[in-house]
């Protein structure tokens, strides 16, 4: 099979078909290489967002780049966050603590958020990096389930005595969490996202149960990754969180691909799956060796990993969840280069 492109790899994998090796990811933002801290000055700034995933595109050499896009979530709320150095922004308390927080909740439009600072910042570096690396490199971007989003606005616990006590509240906030959630997909698709990740810790088996995930997470989910195909882009689910009790309602997500934490054999999941969804993960970042290890110790792992899949396609090879911007650099690289070399030659 002739060198295919990274888009078409990553689209043939998607679509179990032959692939010439498995599409590689690597999932995080690593504003160090352009000599950046993560925080509030770097989230607002365009060029640095823009250079970042330029580097990490030169540097990792991966099948996809990841542009952040984010600040809905603070537009809907009309609340600012807290921004600690080199760590995710974050309330502080609560932001939504009644059903009249609720019930004043303003969905803003596509228009109102591209206003925001943050939200606009994020976009033009999709320009930016769509313009730079042209048509054939696929870019990804972001879309938080309405469980995460929730559970940051009113505080997990909290979340999870309105859903015992109340689940119509928890369905009016998430209904307004989605519609913006949706609107905030339709710009960053327009701007030249290809992938949606969207992950939602909060709606696994961690939190709730598989009961409560079928009626209260499992029809928002629906709707954003409809919304996403829709503004003809990819959804990739990340369910994040002792996934198996769930595994079984994956596929009415209609997501294309669904990414799976280490508590996932990867190799189970393709079985499950087989010619129905592309599966994602395998790279163990709790135990594994990409955070503690050394560039060795990598290579050896996903050699291992590899070999152990009996299909070689319909599978993309990613970390089993988000990446510190603290690990090493020259791991990273080295888990790339292994990635390529022991999956070349895929062709099933």
């Amino acid at each position: 099979m002739s060198t295919l492109t990274h888009k078409q790899r990553v689209h043939n994998a998607i679509k179990w078909k032959p692939v010439d090796r498995l599409p590689v990811f690597t999932g995080g933002t690593f504003p160090k290489l352009i000599g950046r801290n993560y925080n509030r000055d770097y989230l607002h700034d365009a060029d640095a967002i823009a250079q970042t995933a330029l580097k990490q595109w030169e540097v990792f050499e991966a099948d996809a780049v990841g542009v952040g896009s984010g600040g809905s979530l603070e537009v809907l709320a009309n609340a600012k966050q807290v921004w600690p150095e080199n760590d995710y922004p974050m309330f502080l308390e609560p932001v939504i603590k009644s059903r009249e927080d609720v019930d004043n909740l303003h969905v803003p439009t596509e228009e109102e958020l591209a206003k925001d600072e943050r939200v606009a910042a994020g976009l033009k570096a999709i320009q930016i990096v769509r313009k730079a690396l042209g048509p054939d490199v696929p870019l990804t971007g972001m879309a938080t389930g309405a469980f995460n989003s929730a559970g940051k606005l009113t505080g997990t616990s909290e979340l999870m005595r309105w859903l015992a006590q109340d689940p119509e509240l928890v369905w009016q906030l998430n209904l307004a969490i989605t519609q913006t959630t949706i609107n905030h997909v339709k710009l960053q698709v327009k701007a030249g996202i290809d992938i949606i990740h969207m992950p939602d810790a909060t709606s696994s088996p961690a939190c709730i149960s598989p009961k409560q995930f079928t009626k209260h997470a499992l029809p928002h989910h629906k709707a954003v990754i409809q919304a996403i195909h829709d503004a003809g882009a990819i959804a990739k689910f990340h369910p994040c969180g002792g996934e198996y009790p769930i595994i079984d309602q994956l596929a009415e997500t209609k997501a294309d691909i669904l990414h799976f934490t280490e508590l996932v054999d990867l190799g189970v999941a393709q079985k499950i799956f087989v010619q129905r969804h592309a599966v994602a993960g395998g790279v163990d970042i709790v135990t594994g060796p990409l955070f503690l290890g050394g560039p060795d110790e990598v290579d050896a792992y996903i050699k291992t990993l590899i070999e152990g899949l009996k299909f070689k396609t319909g599978t993309l090879i990613m970390p089993s969840c988000g990446l510190s911007p603290n690990i090493p650099i020259e791991n990273i690289v080295a888990y790339v280069k292994a990635v390529k070399k022991y999956s070349k030659g895929s062709l099933r």
